[in-house]
This record gives structure tokens, C-alpha cells and sequence, in this order.
């Protein structure tokens, strides 16, 4: 019997996944995640809302909104400590990323965090990347090499490798549409944009030319790819091909954006850009900002969440409503951290939001309109690189 269960302990201790039944065990195993960089609100079959979470130590997680806990962990091998995280889509039942050196997909299962398959794309390495999933197809970018595949199939229906490098690459869809947006290195200030036909194969549409076009300095969103020079904001209708000017009241230090709104973010506030088929893009109002605060656009598009250390502020897109509900202390005499970043939803009765700090502490918090208060429901430790690291010999 002994033997048997010290088998068990070691076969249990050399799987990277952690399921929900083992979550809160063993606490140093609970909180090592990782800093968050992306995190998505996602649903599996009927159980509660899920978190899927993307850190930069390029884990991969499924978090139990209601608690925090971890319904299943992967950590991948090599992780660089990079602040962009893995990037990955999702459906209704698999979560599809790249890995870190863009040479394979990995496809897993929401519900368990299982690997299903693992697909081949390139034999070189890769940072620029890009993935899309629609219905029947999973379409890949990995620095020169595009890949398409037929959903449940390992082998694509069509590969396509670029004699020259690429600086920008990314996916855009309306109705059954899919159009891939590529910039070539040393090609100035000009993108590529190819359709993506019913078999697979990427038709070329046309090249669009953005001024002092530069990727770290444009945001990829729906239908719509946002750059900023200076106060000036470019917006390109990827489906209308056509490229829309906006001239801003300050410099514009970062661009975020969901849906038809554009977060286009100065030193002293952020103006709130809506595009429309009908009126093209347009100023719906300024929000100040502070420079400890950080801010997003719920997932309805219905709003504009502010956070400092001190409070959350919710200003609503198509009105002039507004208010400031007080974040509570984690304890007393210590201060939240500064918010690096924030992402949130609105749901029938408040708001969801998750609070990602300087330190890389989470919150989960609801925010009460009527009542004006910020509810904290659960909060994660700071990230330390070197528990990580023993983690990972260990977990």
C-alpha cells in the first residue's frame, strides 16, 4: 500500500495541468499562475464562468470565476518572461494558441485542459503571430508561414510561405468572411490584404497605405485596425478598405479598443472613438485620467471602466452617466497596488471586473451601480519569478 501510494505522488507530481478537483490542496501550487496578459470571460458546457488566462511565464489557465481557483493549469516549456503572453482563440469546446517560438498549435480542451492535438506550422521561430477560428477552419500566422486548417484535421489544406519577412500579421472576420492583413519588412508604409477563400487558399485583395505605419503602435479589433502617429489616429475598415484620419487633442500613448470603440489614451485622458457604418469614426466623448490609472471598454461596448488603487469609475459610452464607487483595502494599513491593466463585462445586475496590479496582484471585483460600492470577490498574490521557477521542477 505504501508503495502504491508513493507511485501515485510521483505520477501525480509530474503532470503540468492542475484540475479543479486539486485546486487549493496545496496553496503554493494555487497561486502559481503567472502575470497576466491576456484574460478573456469564457464559459464551459454548464459549469460556472471561466477566466482563461494567458501569463507572461506562458502559462495557460482556466480559472473558477466565482473563487479564483484554478480549474486547470499548462505551463509551457521555455518560458522567456516576456510580457505579451501566448496568443490563442477559442470556440465552444477548444482553446487554440501558438506556442512561444511559433513553430506549433496546440489545441485543448476547455473543459479539463486537456491537449487534443498539437499541430505543426513552421520550422522557424517566430514572434509575429496570429490565430483565428471560425466554424470549419483554423487559420495560423507564424512569421513567413500562413496555415490554414480544417477543424479536427492535423494535416492543412493549404501552407503558404512568404519569400520575405513580416513585421505585422493578423485576422479579421464579418459574417463568413476572413481576411488576412500582412506588412512586409521594408515595405514602408503599405499593408497586404488577402481573402481568405471556402478551400482555403489566401486570394490577394489589395494594399493599403498607412502613414508612418508602425505595429507596435496599432491595436486589432473586429473589423477595424487602429494606428496612432502622434495625435493622429488611422483607422482602417478592413472590409471597406478604407482608411479614416482622426485628428486628437494630445499625443496618443496607447490604443485599446472592443467592438466599434477605440481607446485612444494621452498623458491626461483618453478620447472614446465609436465607428459606424454609417458616420465612419467619430469623438464621442474625453474621459480624464490620472497616471496611476489604468482603463478598458466592457465586452457589450456599453461602457468605459476607470481604476486607480482607490476606486473604480464607470462612464457610460452613449450618455453623460457616470459615477465612482470606493475600492476597499486589502488589509488595513496596506494600500491596493497601482492597476497595470483591467478587464471587465457587464452582466443583468453589476459589473465583473478583473484587476491586474503593477505587482502582478489580481482582483476580482463586482461594482454596484445603485449601491455604488466595489465588491471584492477574490484576489490572487503577486507573481515571484523565482517560486516559479521552482514550481516548475516540482509541479
Amino acid at each position: 500500500m505504501r508503495l502504491l501510494l508513493l507511485v501515485t505522488i510521483a505520477i501525480f507530481a509530474s503532470v503540468t495541468a492542475i484540475f479543479e478537483d486539486q485546486a487549493g490542496k496545496f496553496d503554493w501550487r494555487k497561486q502559481l499562475v503567472g502575470c497576466p496578459a491576456k484574460i478573456t470571460f469564457d464559459k464551459v458546457g454548464s459549469k460556472s464562468d471561466r477566466l482563461i488566462v494567458s501569463t507572461a511565464q506562458s502559462v495557460l489557465a482556466s480559472l473558477v470565476l466565482n473563487t479564483g481557483n484554478i480549474g486547470w493549469r499548462q505551463i509551457m516549456e521555455n518560458p522567456s518572461g516576456s510580457t505579451n503572453g501566448l496568443t490563442f482563440t477559442k470556440d465552444r469546446e477548444y482553446i487554440y494558441s501558438i506556442s512561444e517560438d511559433g513553430r506549433s498549435v496546440r489545441v485543448w480542451n476547455k473543459n479539463n485542459g486537456v491537449l487534443a492535438h498539437q499541430l505543426p506550422i513552421s520550422e522557424q521561430k517566430s514572434e509575429i503571430q496570429a490565430i483565428h477560428v471560425t466554424n470549419q477552419r483554423l487559420h495560423v500566422a507564424s512569421g513567413r508561414t500562413l496555415v490554414v486548417f480544417r477543424l479536427g484535421d492535423e494535416k492543412p489544406v493549404e501552407t503558404v510561405i512568404s519569400k520575405t519577412e513580416l513585421t505585422f500579421s493578423a485576422f479579421f472576420q464579418q459574417d463568413d468572411v476572413v481576411i488576412h492583413v500582412s506588412a512586409l519588412k521594408n515595405a514602408g508604409k503599405s499593408i497586404e490584404l488577402s481573402k481568405i477563400t471556402e478551400d482555403g487558399a489566401f486570394e490577394p485583395l489589395k494594399t493599403v497605405e498607412i502613414k508612418d505605419f508602425e505595429p507596435k503602435n496599432c491595436h486589432v479589433q473586429e473589423a477595424y485596425l487602429s494606428c496612432s502617429t502622434g495625435s493622429t489616429l488611422q483607422i482602417v475598415d478592413i472590409f471597406r478598405q478604407k482608411v479614416q484620419k482622426i485628428q486628437l487633442e494630445t499625443e496618443i500613448l496607447e490604443i485599446s479598443g472592443h467592438g466599434p470603440l477605440i481607446l485612444a489614451r494621452g498623458a491626461k485622458n483618453a478620447q472614446i472613438v465609436e465607428i459606424t457604418a454609417e458616420n465612419g469614426a467619430q469623438v464621442r466623448k474625453s474621459v480624464d485620467i490620472g497616471a496611476g490609472e489604468a482603463l478598458g471598454i466592457t465586452e457589450n461596448h456599453e461602457s468605459v471602466i476607470v481604476t486607480s488603487s482607490d476606486a473604480v469609475r464607470v462612464v457610460f459610452v452613449n450618455s453623460a452617466t457616470h459615477f465612482s464607487a470606493k475600492r476597499v483595502k486589502m488589509a488595513e494599513n496596506l494600500e491596493n497596488s497601482a492597476p497595470k491593466s483591467i478587464f471587465g463585462r457587464k452582466n443583468d445586475k453589476d459589473w465583473e471586473i478583473v484587476i491586474v496590479g503593477e505587482d502582478c496582484h489580481v482582483e476580482f471585483v463586482t461594482v454596484d451601480q445603485n449601491s455604488k460600492s466595489v465588491n471584492l470577490e477574490w484576489s490572487r498574490e503577486g507573481f515571484e519569478w523565482e517560486k516559479f521557477e521552482n514550481c516548475k521542477k516540482r509541479c
